[in-house]
């Protein structure tokens, strides 16, 4: 009985909406396909100053090109960085130190 009621309050105040973000659609006619006016924006913040949110509506307002830095680091650095360290290890997987293992020739690089 409490679980339903507790169940029936959060969903009509809407009490978990402001946990997640919603998908907003824009009201007025969509822009022309691509960016032709050759506007860059670079948007840099610390932690939790709006930065994913800032990404996310100049994606939706037209500029494609809108990345946040999580997404630098997944698709672009992570590539770097397995390119560098294969290339340490002679080109075997099986050759890359583990997570959290200083080897000589980490101490190596970092020097």
């Amino acid at each position: 009985p409490l679980y339903v009621a507790w169940f029936v309050f959060s969903e009509q105040t809407a009490l978990w909406s402001r946990l997640y973000e919603t998908d907003y659609e824009c009201e007025h006619p969509a822009l022309p396909a691509a960016n032709r006016s050759g506007v860059r924006v670079l948007v840099a913040g610390f932690a939790k100053t709006g930065t994913r949110t800032m990404s996310r509506a100049l994606y939706q307002v037209g500029l494609e090109h809108s990345y946040h830095s999580e997404e630098f680091g997944l698709f672009i650095w992570s590539k770097i960085a397995d390119k560098f360290w294969l290339r340490r290890s002679g080109g075997s997987w099986s050759g890359l130190p583990s997570p959290g293992f200083e080897s000589n020739s980490d101490a190596e690089v970092l020097n």
